[in-house]
């Protein structure tokens, strides 16, 4: 178990550079909900063949509304974030039925109903891509479409969930929009 105010989520097969911890550390500021930062994909071997695709797109600031309104924004994977003991205590325990695949995308998404997402540009960690991911793949067949399209309209159900709690006024995330 963890017992700092910073969270950080490995998968087991991504890796954090050795200066992950320190640069999050010094960029830190109360009432962020988590940051992000660039992911470099390697391969099985381990060699780095790029950077993970949303490493230049990931979107910041007060992304809950965008989540509300549009249905999605741009974030890093589960090896590519560091987050707000705070936010989490108010998002978890997570639904682990409806979120058995891709569970970082329920606590990068649910997460921003408290506190805005701050991006580091420094690529911080490795994301590996092999065979057997469960999101990252270069084919574009029917039923893994469908799978990514249930995701997303789960995420906005969850989304949609947080408006009436996280609009207390507290937190400032969901209050003062029409």
């Amino acid at each position: 178990a963890s017992h700092g105010q910073i969270v950080f989520f490995l998968d087991s097969d991504d890796a954090l550079r050795p200066t992950a911890v320190e640069t999050v550390l010094a960029n830190w500021r109360p009432g962020v909900s988590h940051y992000q930062f660039p992911l470099e994909v390697i391969d099985e071997a381990g060699q780095v063949i790029g950077l993970h695709p949303f490493s230049q797109s990931a979107e910041e600031g007060d992304v809950h509304w965008k989540l509300i309104v549009a249905g999605y924004y741009r974030f890093m994977p589960t090896s590519g974030n560091a987050f707000a003991r705070e936010a989490l205590e108010k998002i978890l325990p997570m639904p682990a039925a409806e979120w058995r695949l891709c569970a970082d995308t329920y606590l990068v998404t649910m997460s921003t109903a408290f506190g805005p997402v701050v991006n580091i540009a420094e690529p911080l960690g490795l994301y590996r891509i092999h065979d057997r991911n469960n999101w990252y793949t270069e084919r574009a067949d029917s039923a893994h479409l469908r799978t990514i399209w249930r995701q997303h309209m789960q995420m906005w159900r969850s989304a949609v969930g947080f408006i009436d709690f996280a609009s207390d006024g507290k937190n400032g995330a969901a209050t003062g929009r029409d």
